[in-house]
């Protein structure tokens, strides 16, 4: 992390700070009913908080607050190293030479076990997928201060977004088992790509006192 201050005036002064990091977990969501080829490698690229705040005095009864906060997460979840990756998407028959499915994931629905590489599902963290969140927080206020009596307004906002990409699945299908005995396969229309977005989480306040 990196942290600055500069006193631009005897009245006005700016902070900031940025705090950057790499996270990455090699088996993430392994367990018991998760083989080590089923679980997902983790990992956070360039996630980072950027903040930044101006301070000034405009007499010495009146204060100016104002500050920005970004917050980029961006989670991703990968196939093992050991998992072949399949290069065709389409129908098998269709596949250009030298192509396939690659390792595609085993579910037992009975038993509860995945196998083989890491199981798509819906509404949740699975693989492979992108998760890129961004978040934009502002604020401020202007204080007025007298010995008796303190009057305080300002605003809090926030916008941002987050987006769920799905795409590189293995055969775009994980193949369901009962006892160990193949019954049926979930197919996916992926690849898919979704954001949802916080266009104004926004108030307003005054306090008297």
């Amino acid at each position: 992390p990196a942290r600055l201050t500069a006193q631009l005036t005897p009245k006005n002064k700016i902070t900031g700070m940025f705090d950057w990091s790499d996270k990455v977990r090699g088996h993430a969501n392994l367990s018991g009913t998760i083989a080590p080829a089923a679980s997902l490698q983790q990992s956070q690229p360039a996630q980072h908080i950027a903040q930044g705040r101006w301070t000034s005095t405009i007499t010495s009864q009146l204060l100016l607050e104002t500050g920005y906060n970004q917050t980029f997460n961006n989670a991703k979840y990968e196939y093992e190293p050991d998992v072949v990756v399949g290069a065709c998407h389409s129908a098998f028959d269709l596949c250009a030479p030298g192509t396939g499915y690659g390792s595609i994931p085993h579910q037992d629905l009975v038993l509860g076990t995945n196998s083989v590489a890491a199981v798509t599902a819906t509404g949740v963290q699975t693989g492979p997928q992108k998760m890129p969140t961004m978040s934009h927080y502002v604020q401020s206020s202007l204080s007025y201060v007298t010995g008796s009596h303190a009057v305080k307004t300002g605003f809090q906002g926030r916008f941002g977004w987050q987006r769920d990409i799905r795409q590189g699945i293995n055969a775009d299908l994980i193949q369901q088992y009962r006892n160990g005995v193949p019954t049926q396969v979930t197919v996916f229309n992926t690849p898919t790509a979704s954001q949802n977005n916080v266009d104004a989480d926004m108030g307003f306040f005054v306090q008297d006192t």
